[in-house]
């Protein structure tokens, strides 16, 4: 778990959001779907400092929703498929960040357990917590008035997420279809438009969806990361694909977040200096 630095007390300040224009959630999810609409945060160990005084804004935006993110929102397209974790922690009391989680669905699963989370979920905690300041080496005290008076740079995250609880097998997967056809463009478009897109791979799902989207993403390896353990059945060419095209390949979900909030903070830098430079 993180710890805030003895030096400053940082400004950390992150709001979830959660629009969906879904109906009412199935049991039956496809293949290439996971389970859980409301996520739990867990505790997570601080890897890195990106800014030590800052608001960190996450947003996550559900197919079908035609809600378009902030103008200055950094955008992620989360693609994979990956069951629900087996193994799950409960909620740490300690855990410096407040979650709001907000929905325009009126159906809630309010009488039933609510199933672990899944990547998807944990991914969103993580990204917060990769921003969390980490401890700082204690410092002579006429040191100590370097960042404490700065004012507090503000980061807009949106998280463009496919996943589709109603998704059931009545869908006929057909263009002919109108929701799967919505769907597909859908994923189509904000893949397209998104600022990052990271594809999960895991190990129980086959995921041959994702492999096709992967090969689309060719086209802009330069916003690409992707997760995949060698334990996935298509890894080797998985690998070998992003080699020949330059993608970051890691074996976890925490080195993707890394990787990730790296490109948020690439993206960052330089939207700034588009904007000092008009």
């Amino acid at each position: 778990m993180s710890k805030s630095s003895s030096r400053f007390t940082p400004s950390f300040r992150f709001h979830k959001q959660r629009t969906s224009n879904s109906t009412t959630p199935s049991t039956q999810p496809t293949p290439e779907t996971i389970s859980d609409p409301d996520p739990q945060p867990q505790p997570q160990t601080q890897t890195q400092i990106m800014n030590p005084n800052f608001n960190l804004t996450i947003e996550t935006i559900h197919a079908p929703s035609t809600t378009p993110p902030k103008p200055t929102s950094i955008t992620i397209f989360l693609a994979g498929s990956t069951p629900p974790s087996p193994t799950t922690t409960n909620k740490d009391s300690s855990n410096p960040i407040r979650i709001s989680s907000f929905s325009s669905s009126s159906s809630r699963r309010d009488h039933q357990q609510q199933p672990p989370p899944t990547w998807r979920d944990t991914f969103s905690t993580h990204l917060a917590h990769h921003f969390l300041p980490k401890p700082q080496p204690q410092t002579h005290p006429d040191n100590t008035n370097t960042n404490t008076n700065t004012t507090p740079q503000t980061i807009h995250l949106t998280i463009l997420d496919p996943f589709r609880p109603d998704w059931d097998s009545s869908w006929r997967e057909d263009p002919s279809f109108p929701p799967f056809k919505e769907q597909v463009s859908w994923e189509m478009e904000q893949r397209e438009r998104a600022d990052i897109v990271l594809f999960h791979f895991d190990p129980a799902s086959m995921a041959p969806i994702s492999l096709l989207e992967l090969g689309l993403c060719m086209r802009e390896p330069g916003k690409v990361v992707v997760v995949c353990p060698r334990g996935y059945w298509k890894s080797g060419n998985v690998r070998l694909v992003c080699e020949r095209f330059g993608v970051q390949v890691v074996e976890g979900l925490e080195e993707g977040v890394g990787a990730v909030g790296e490109f948020v903070e690439r993206i960052r830098v330089g939207k700034e200096r588009e904007r000092e430079g008009c």
